[in-house]
């Protein structure tokens, strides 16, 4: 699994601040088995199954 993001910040006073970012999620499970009451389970895991998901996330910040 990666994470791959681009994000940008701008200053508009001697504390303050805007930004913004965009992040992309890739998730990735891996082969695995479960051995649970001496049976075998085969599946996909860790959970979440494989997919991806993008984020956009807007701040308006005060920097101490």
């Amino acid at each position: 699994a990666f994470n791959l993001g681009i994000g940008y910040e701008h200053y508009i006073g001697v504390h303050w601040s805007i930004g913004g970012e965009i992040i992309y999620h890739n998730f990735i499970s891996e082969k695995g088995s479960i051995e649970q009451s001496g049976q075998t389970t085969s599946g996909t895991l860790p959970y979440p199954v494989d997919g991806s998901v993008t984020s956009v996330n807007f701040a308006f910040l005060y920097h101490f």
